[in-house]
């Protein structure tokens, strides 16, 4: 290690042009996980947030939430450890001049799916609403205000934020049924128009002991893979970012080889004066791994500080265990490249070197 630090000190400019090398690469690969990482929540997050194990959805609605139509006398005869109704609507918030896209989830506030409040409190009347803090964050929606749900015209106050509050991309408030059906003049439960309201889903934590005829149970996780749009955009990110670092390990294995053929005629003079091929190797070794520390940090680094200067309205979310994971990679990487040099390190033959 000695020999690797002594040589990183005497050519600080040459080395310095492999950190930069490395810190970018390192620092492109962090700030595309976390912005996939932040799509990936922006669409699911409302879900984890339900802690279930189970979504029942209509048999022919594809398993798709918004084409489930299930009766009130279906969830009546599911029977299942705990379970909940959802309906879920995709509608319009106007918020000052500006009209927001949002998903209306009607939920009973006593049931295990009603949002963890982070300021503000629950539901205790039809007229209210639990909304995503992004609201806030983004359109400065604020407690205590009235905004009109556009369908329907109806007027909402809202009572309490959560962080939690995100369905594919869109936040969502969090009303009572009530409330809801004054935003669809008519509803269809079944074959017959009806005042009652539809349940979109029925949400189980737990198992589930009768199914009715007609729906089917999907674990959450394929109901999350079902979401639209998502499994399209997983795969994408998981691909870019794969390619990306097998690329940044060619081009740095590349990088290492060429740095070490260049201290040709050093290493024949160290050979010439005694100095082991394992010693030589381990330098190698060594500088390979100080560099991609150096580099790999500063591109941490940089990763952690986009998430404080970049606008509300990027979903970047990092995931301190895809960094970690990642992070390993991007220094293991490296020291298979330098691997490629040792092959060169040994042959060389000091006489031939040196003359």
């Amino acid at each position: 290690m000695f020999l690797a630090w002594q040589e990183l000190r005497y050519a600080k400019f040459k080395y310095s042009l492999v950190v930069g090398l490395i810190f970018l690469i390192a620092y492109l690969v962090f700030f595309l996980t976390s912005l996939a990482y932040g799509l990936a929540q922006d669409n699911r997050a409302a879900v984890d947030a339900w802690q279930a194990d189970y979504v029942l959805l209509q048999k022919e609605a594809n398993q798709t939430l918004a084409l489930s139509n299930i009766s009130f006398e279906q969830l009546d005869v599911v029977q299942a450890d705990d379970k909940a109704g959802l309906t879920q609507q995709r509608t319009l918030l106007k918020v000052g001049k500006e009209e927001v896209n949002v998903n209306l989830f009607a939920i009973d506030e006593t049931s295990f799916i009603r949002p963890k409040i982070t300021d503000g409190r629950q539901v205790k009347a039809d007229h209210e609403a639990v909304v995503d803090r992004s609201l806030a964050e983004l359109y400065q929606v604020k407690l205590g205000q009235e905004y009109e749900i556009v369908a329907g015209q109806t007027k909402v106050k809202v009572v309490g934020f959560t962080d939690q509050g995100r369905f594919s991309v869109s936040p969502i408030l969090y009303v009572r049924p009530n409330l809801f059906k004054k935003t669809l003049p008519t509803v269809k439960a079944g074959p017959q128009a009806s005042t009652d309201l539809p349940i979109n889903a029925i949400i189980v934590k737990g198992k589930v002991t009768e199914l009715p005829t007609g729906l089917e149970k999907i674990s959450v996780k394929r109901f999350i893979e079902k979401l639209p749009g998502y499994q399209a955009q997983v795969l994408t990110f998981g691909f870019m970012i794969g390619f990306l670092i097998l690329i940044a390990a060619l081009v740095l294995g590349i990088f290492i080889y060429i740095l070490t053929i260049q201290k040709r005629e050093m290493f024949g003079v160290l050979k010439a004066q005694g100095i082991r091929n394992n010693f030589l190797v381990g330098s190698v070794l060594w500088q390979t791994l100080l560099l991609s520390i150096l580099g790999v940090g500063l591109g941490l680094g940089a990763s952690l500080l986009s998430a404080f200067v970049l606008p509300a309205k990027v979903p970047y979310q990092i995931q301190p265990y895809f960094f970690a994971v990642i992070g390993l990679i991007m220094l293991v990487i490296p020291l298979f490249g330098a691997l490629f040099s040792i092959r060169s390190i040994i042959k060389i033959d000091p006489l031939e070197a040196i003359g």
